[in-house]
Formats: structure tokens, sequence, C-alpha cells
């Protein structure tokens, strides 16, 4: 995350989340800053051993010609020492990289949320007190909070998995019973309406639309619903479990408590840590954990600014489309379409395509040449009313780059055939 992003999510935060999530940020450059010191640490002791070892090498292959076994070992003892100082770094880079990850994603989940935050949306500082716990009690605390939260977690899983009520589960099937029973409801259309002479076809059954068959299951449904559903109502007697059922409605409200329940209680947890850390001992934060609680916010409906008006509620015109008529028109008349057509925005009765443009423009492309902004004129001008070109690009509507290099060809053949 670069120094600007960071920036950026500090102005949309109150004072004390910006702290927050500056000191994280901080913490997250500052693990980084050991990852790098180790990687190099094990890049160079990674380079000495290669060094000595091929400086090695030449003794060992000597000493073993002299069937010097004792020399050989010691060499390579050499080797060996420094190979295992490097893994012993690569081991602490590894570890240090695991603990910056850990701040890093935290970090990143933070900005994240702030910064896709709806609009219309806030954040406000929460003064949650904190827990009155003996300095040595606090990592058990900490901890306390934490199985809390993992009972929490077992909780909603509970609540989700809970079976629906029977009733509930006999009105489901009721339904799409009736549904698959009209499906099946076989068309007699033909027999009834149609007279005279042999008809084939006289019964249209459902059928099935990958196989094109009759859908046998849909017919049995549409003869048999009623035997269906009862056959249907005793398997749903068999399994249901109303004890430890909970409605649709009661399952929400359960999880929505649970929800609750585990705010509360990451907020705790969060003020816990930042008092471990005044002792100036670290703290391991959650990888998932809320992130409205590692900032100790609260979102909050803010007034947003109305956007500005477009140029059709100031002037009561609309620039022609993008993909107008005229790319429709064959090779020769395009390129005279697309210069009529800013002819036609610029309202302009003598511009690219010579007198009573805006007219010819109206006719091509099937829009209306843009009303005369001033008495006693029938040509807008490059930026029309005091403020007007700047919404509209200078007061010429935006088209496809492709018309406007049409209509610049266009108007350079004008020029060189003295019609322009």
């Amino acid at each position: 995350m670069d120094d600007r992003e960071v920036e950026d999510v500090l102005k949309r935060l109150p004072p004390r989340a910006a702290e927050a999530f500056r000191s994280l940020a901080e913490q997250a450059q500052e693990r980084w800053g050991a990852v790098d010191a180790l990687n190099r640490k094990f890049r160079e002791t990674i380079d000495e051993r290669d060094k000595l070892s091929r400086a090695r090498s030449y003794q060992i292959a000597d000493r073993e010609k002299a069937r010097d076994h004792a020399a050989v070992a010691e060499l390579r003892r050499e080797v060996d020492v420094i190979a295992k100082r490097a893994a012993g770094i690569a081991e602490q880079r590894d570890r240090a990289t695991e603990r910056w990850q850990e701040v890093a994603g935290l970090v990143r989940r933070l900005a994240d949320f702030v910064l896709e935050a709806p609009r219309g949306k806030g954040f406000r500082d929460l003064a949650i007190e904190a827990p009155t716990i003996p300095n040595s009690d606090l990592h058990g605390a900490l901890e306390g909070r934490r199985r809390r939260l993992r009972e929490l977690v077992a909780d909603a899983h509970r609540v989700r998995s809970a079976p629906r009520p029977s009733a509930a589960a006999r009105e489901l099937i009721r339904r799409e019973i009736d549904r698959i029973a009209e499906r099946g409801r076989p068309d007699v259309t033909h027999a009834v309406e149609v007279g005279g002479g042999e008809l084939a076809n006289v019964v249209e059954f459902a059928r099935n639309r990958n196989t094109g068959e009759v859908d046998v299951v849909a017919l049995l449904a549409w003869v048999c619903k009623d035997q269906l559903l009862a056959a249907l109502d005793r398997e749903v007697a068999e399994i249901s479990d109303d004890a430890a059922a909970l409605s649709d409605a009661e399952r929400a409200e359960a999880l929505a408590t649970i929800e609750r329940d585990q705010l509360a209680v990451e907020r705790e947890e969060e003020a816990i840590a930042r008092q471990i850390e005044q002792t100036g001992s670290s703290v391991r934060r959650r990888v998932d954990a809320d992130v409205r609680a590692v900032l100790m916010v609260e979102e909050v409906d803010v007034k947003v600014a109305a956007d500005p008006p477009r140029p059709a509620q100031i002037t009561g015109w609309e620039p022609p489309p993008r993909h107008h008529p005229a790319m429709g028109l064959d090779a020769v008349d395009r390129n005279r379409a697309a210069a009529a057509g800013i002819a036609a925005a610029r309202g302009d009765a003598g511009g690219l395509v010579g007198a009573g443009g805006g007219v010819e423009a109206a006719a091509v492309l099937g829009t209306r040449p843009a009303p005369a902004l001033h008495a006693g004129s029938d040509h807008v001008g490059a930026h029309g009313p005091a403020g007007f070109g700047d919404e509209v690009q200078g007061g010429v509507p935006d088209v496809d780059d492709g018309i406007r290099d049409e209509a610049a060809r266009y108007k350079g053949k004008s020029k060189r055939s003295g019609r322009g």
C-alpha cells in the first residue's frame, strides 16, 4: 500500500480511528523492513557459502587424492557451518514474513472497508470503555474473549444448520407440487376448438425440455396430486425434528443477535489488545477480525452534495447520441453525415456542410439543430452561455472519435474543392 492510499484512508476516518489505522500501517511497514533485512542477510550468507565452497572444492579434491580424510571432513564442515547458518536465517525470515503478512493483510482489509464504503456512509469514533484488568491478567483476558468468539461462531453454525419446521416444509412441498402439476396439465384445446375431419395430436402433453418425451412426473403430479402430497407428508413426518427447528424469522433473529454479540466481544478484544500494547508487549491480531472493532468505529449516514446538473437541465437541449444513424450510411455519405452531425450540434448555419448546414444535418441524422442561445442569431457560439462549454467539452457534444476523424477529413476535402 503506497503513501497516497494511506493518506486517502486517513482523510476518510475520524481522528481516533485514523490514529489506529496509521499505527497498524506503520507496524506493517516496520515488519516489512525486518523481512527485507533478513532476506538481504540470507542472500549474503548464501553468497558466502558459495564462495567458500568454490574455494574449498580444489583443496578437497587434493586431499581426497592424498587420502587425507580428516582434512576433507574439516573442509566440508566449514561449508556446512555456513549452510546451517543460512538455513537458520531463512527460518527467521519465514517467521517474520508470516508476522508481516498478518498485519499487512489486516491493513489491506481496513483500507478496502473504508475506501469502498457506499456513497452517503461515513464513520464515527466509538468510546469503548476498556475492562479494568490487571496487567498480569491481560493476556488471559484476551484469550478469554477469543474463546467466547469461537463459541459464538459455533452458535451461528448451529443456527444456520437448524432444520425447518415440518409445517413450513409441507408448505414448500405443496407449492412445488402445485407448480409441477400445473406444468403437467394436458392441453385439450385442439380437440375442442378445431371442428371437422380427423385430428392429429388431439391432446398435447407437457414434454421434457431436454429429451422431448412426455414429462411423466408432471403428468403424474397433475393426475394424482392429492395422493402424492399425502405420501410426501408422511415422509416429512418421519424425518422432521420440530423441537430443534427454526422458522426463517427465528433463524434471522438468532443470527442477528449472534452478530451483535460477536461485534461487542470483538470490540472488547481490541480494547484489551491496545492495553497490552501500552505495556510494551506486542499482540497478534486475528486475520479475520471485524474491521469495525479494530478501528473502533460505527457507520453513520452523512449528507452528500447533489450531483451537478446535466447540460439538458441548463439549456433544455440534449447532445446527439454517441452512436447515431450516421454510422449506418455508405462510405461516401458517412463523412458528410459526420460533419453534419457536428454542425448540427453547433447549430452552425454556414459551417462544415455549407449554407443550411444545421437543417441538412437534421435531415441526415434525424436530429434537430441546436436552438439559438441569444436573440437575433442562428449560430451557437463555441462555448454557448457562460459555463455551458465546460459541461459539453467546448460546446461540441462528445461524439465517437471515429466520427470526429471523418468530420475533419471531410472538412479538408471541402476546403480543397473550394466549398469551405
